[in-house]
């Protein structure tokens, strides 16, 4: 965003997400045009209450254009010295799970903020989670080197994968859901058939520890993140190396394009857009401070969300690159980012202890 541009001030608080928010067109400006002014007048943050739903906030609707990004909901999920390191829409969108320090998974109602349920059994941090596309399942790794796999509906352990010689940094499912990749601190990667918990292959090439691990929209490929400053990319079917894109410092965060053919690292201060099927040099989005630690495409893949070690969240056109919106907020790390299933919502989880909801402009699902 150009320095002549003022930052945008969010509001605190929560806000019905349903109806009210989306039809008043409460958001705050991140095209390329100068911003409006904000409202400064904050409301409190509400803490989440388990097994029932949370106070209403006093009203603070206040007429907005619909070109505005806002800050909807702030939850302080965990206590403010837990960090959360990793936030997961359910595939129906009405669910958002949490996870982080503390050891422990929370599920709360997106429309509400209520604590739905509390999953507890590793031992250590969770530093990953990920739905089932069927959203029946949900998978969490921890720094306990084990994978837990979940019965949404109940909080039954279906399956407690053991096999990496160190700390399992991420999880993915592939898109049938049939098979669960995992990325560690030993510099494997593992793909395990969901069904029965077996390990059917084990991917080495990184020279140092694995970060996060992708898979293609189309599930022939999974982009793997790693402290060796490279990215590399695998063939499913074989597990042959098919590209390696290198980097000049540790890689975080990967995400895919929804069609496939671009896939955006995180890395320094950077994001670099890759075209996945070319040799060419990838575009790098430049304007984070602090180290850039994830990254998430919008469904429609027109935006890009990155989070960083300067507390921001920031908003990119995904064609040209160009710096939508400086989302302000947090007060430490931005560890995690996703996309609500309808790209009307971001969710973000820091190392301030909160998860955090953002509403989209209505031009960005077009």
């Amino acid at each position: 965003m150009p320095t002549s541009m003022p930052q945008p001030t969010l509001h605190w608080g929560f806000l019905p997400l349903l109806g009210v928010v989306f039809f008043l067109g409460l958001l705050v400006s991140c095209g390329p045009a100068a911003l409006p002014p904000l409202w400064p007048t904050p409301t409190p943050a509400f803490p989440v209450q388990e097994g029932r739903p949370l106070p209403q906030p006093p009203t603070a609707i206040l007429s907005a254009t619909a070109n505005q990004v806002k800050q909807l909901a702030h939850w302080q999920v965990f206590s403010e010295t837990a960090q959360v390191f990793t936030v997961a829409f359910a595939p129906d969108g009405q669910t958002l799970a949490a996870a982080g320090w503390e050891q422990t998974i929370r599920f709360l109602r997106v429309q509400d903020g209520t604590l739905l349920q509390t999953f507890k059994g590793h031992t250590a941090a969770i530093q990953s989670l990920a739905f089932a596309p069927d959203g029946q399942k949900l998978a969490s790794a921890s720094l306990d080197s084990t994978i837990r796999l979940w019965q949404v509906a109940d909080g039954t352990l279906l399956n407690l994968l053991k096999g990496h010689l160190g700390s399992i940094q991420s999880v993915s499912f592939s898109p049938d859901g049939q098979i669960l990749a995992s990325g560690a601190l030993d510099g494997t990667i593992y793909l395990w058939r969901v069904s029965d918990g077996e390990v059917i292959r084990t991917l080495k090439g990184h020279k140092d520890k694995v970060w996060q691990v992708v898979f293609s929209p189309d599930g022939q490929k999974l982009a793997s993140a790693s402290v060796d400053q490279t990215v590399n990319l695998w063939q499913i079917s074989d597990g042959a190396l098919l590209r390696t894109l290198w980097h000049n410092f540790i890689v975080w965060g990967l995400a895919f394009a929804p069609n496939g053919e671009t896939l955006a690292a995180a890395s320094l201060k950077e994001v670099r857009l890759w075209r996945v099927n070319e040799n060419s040099p990838p575009l790098i989005l430049n304007g984070h401070t602090g180290w850039v630690q994830s990254v998430a495409f919008s469904p429609n893949g027109k935006v890009i969300a990155s989070g960083a070690q300067d507390n921001t969240l920031r908003l990119w056109d995904a064609i040209n690159g160009k710096e939508l919106a400086t989302l302000n907020g947090h007060t430490d790390d931005v560890k995690s980012v996703t996309f609500s299933p309808d790209g009307r919502l971001i969710a973000s989880g820091s190392n301030d202890g909160t998860v955090r909801l953002w509403g989209l402009p209505p031009k960005f699902n077009r």
